[in-house]
């Protein structure tokens, strides 16, 4: 076990320390940078999958890959293909990803320190933040209107809604705000909304976890807590 690998997952819980594994790891050539766990949840898809990536900038030589492990009994591979993938592209610059599985032995690996994470490490380190803003903002030009509500009332489960929110849009609407579902479009184009807004209005949820990343500075954020 190496400590920089474990991942926070929440105020005070981290990933465990692995168990010697009960058959022999299979050989994965080259030099490969850990980087995390794979949720299918986007939200703790950003937080732990994501935040080791800013060490791609630092290394005096790229790396073969980056290894990412999955949570157990999840499919990560089908949350990339229909997706994440874009984005694990643009902030992993193109490099393969493995998807470990089953164990294996790299002949170097790369683990660098968690950048950003949930609660008191959400404001990131200096060099995760520019790493972010960096790559993401060079990859996706801002595209769309300076004004935006960001709805949950299209989400499958209704606990996931906010009441009243059909009303909420149309007063929103009213006040000259477009009115966005997150969930019905790529993570590219979320991206280029969220650069071009300049007033960002919606309840809390994982579009909120994305938005920061990329909004330029002095764009007003209006969150709004949904209650018990």
């Amino acid at each position: 076990p190496v400590p920089a690998a474990r991942t926070l997952l929440s105020a005070s819980r981290f990933t465990p320390d692995p168990t010697p594994p009960e058959t022999p790891a299979t050989h994965l050539p080259g030099r490969w940078l850990f980087a995390g766990v794979g949720r299918h949840h986007f939200g703790h898809f950003l937080l732990e999958a994501l935040p080791r990536l800013w060490a791609l900038d630092h290394l005096s030589a790229r790396p073969d890959g980056l290894a990412l492990i999955p949570m157990a009994g999840r499919d990560i591979a089908a949350v990339l293909r229909r997706r994440l993938g874009p984005l694990l592209d643009i902030l992993g610059q193109g490099l393969p990803v493995h998807l470990v599985e089953t164990p294996v032995q790299v002949d170097a690996a790369i683990i660098p320190s968690q950048g950003f994470g949930p609660l008191h490490w959400t404001h990131g380190t200096p060099e995760a933040r520019a790493y972010m803003r960096t790559h993401l903002c060079a990859a996706v030009p801002a595209d769309g209107p300076e004004k935006l509500y960001v709805s949950r009332r299209r989400l499958k489960s209704p606990a996931q809604q906010v009441p009243f929110e059909q009303q909420i849009e149309r007063w929103m609407s009213k006040a000259g705000f477009a009115i966005f579902h997150p969930e019905r479009h790529s993570v590219t184009e979320q991206i280029a909304r969220y650069r071009a807004a300049r007033v960002i209005v919606g309840p809390d949820g994982s579009a909120f976890h994305l938005a920061p990343f990329v909004m330029q500075p002095g764009t007003r954020v209006g969150l709004i807590q949904p209650g018990e």
